[in-house]
Formats: structure tokens, sequence, C-alpha cells
């Protein structure tokens, strides 16, 4: 699993918001759901080398203003969820066509 996957786990993860929780990591929520940060999201999926790209991912989006958990808390769930899409969309490659390979004469 690539940063990218990592991403796009941890957002679906918390895309319905009665998943998704602000000023602890991980609670039961009052549906019974567990819920999770943005940062607790990306946990669930990685460790270690990954984790750190992934968050690093994330961060640049925030570009180093505060920490994924502080913007989690300070944000509302849909500004949470547009940071996810910028960092996967920075993250997906972009198809190339033909016809930008065509040499001219």
């Amino acid at each position: 699993m690539g940063v990218r996957e990592v991403l796009i786990s941890a957002r679906s993860r918390i895309a319905d918001p009665d998943n998704w929780c602000q000023f602890t990591g991980m609670r039961h929520g009052p549906t019974g759901r567990i819920q999770m940060c943005a940062h607790q999201a990306i946990m669930a999926d990685c460790y270690g080398h990954m984790l750190n790209e992934a968050s690093r991912a994330i961060q640049r989006e925030i570009h180093g203003q505060q920490s994924i958990a502080s913007y989690n808390d300070t944000h509302s769930h849909y500004e949470v969820i547009a940071l996810f899409d910028r960092a996967i969309k920075k993250l997906t490659p972009v198809p190339v066509t033909d016809h930008e390979y065509t040499l001219t004469s």
C-alpha cells in the first residue's frame, strides 16, 4: 500500500461525519460507531516510514502551519475531507496522452 492508497483509505474511514471526531484520537460516538480524527485514520493503516510519508503529504497541504491533529480540531468535517482530497489529488498520476509525445519535423 502506497501513500496515496493510505490516504484514500484514511479518508474513507472518516468520510461519514458520524465516523469523525475532534479533540481526541478515537472514541465511540453517540450512535455506537467508532469515530476517529484525521491523524488516527491515517495511523489505522500504516506505521513507521509509511506513516511519516502519509503524514507529510497531508502536512504539505496545511503548509506547515499546524499539526494534523490541530487542523482536525479547528476545522469543519468538510474542510478536513477537502484536505485529504487535495493531498490525494497531488499524489494521483496525470494520464499521458499520445499527442504529448508526437514529434514534429
